[in-house]
């Protein structure tokens, strides 16, 4: 029984799995916000979207998260291989 229980645990393995995944769920998230915001935008008229603009940045959200991650994806961006923030 004793050599059950001094068996020390296990150390947690890396999961390369896991970070793939979680960058997949970004860049799903990434694309969704980016569609949502075009949505949003083409209902508008100029006059609100400026306003629009405004109240967001005012929230920090990045209205070009979605086009910088297009340009990493494709290969063009500011070449730095820093992901874009977090919104």
């Amino acid at each position: 029984m004793d050599a059950i229980t001094s068996v020390p645990p296990r150390a947690p393995a890396a999961r390369p799995v896991a970070a793939a995944s979680a960058n997949r769920l970004a860049d799903e998230r990434s694309a969704d916000v980016r569609d949502a915001l075009q949505r949003a935008f083409a209902l508008l008229d100029p006059a609100q979207q400026d306003a629009a603009r405004k109240v967001l940045a005012a929230h920090d959200v990045d209205l070009d998260v979605g086009a910088k991650a297009q340009q990493q994806g494709s290969g063009e961006g500011d070449g730095d291989g820093d992901p874009a923030p977090e919104p």
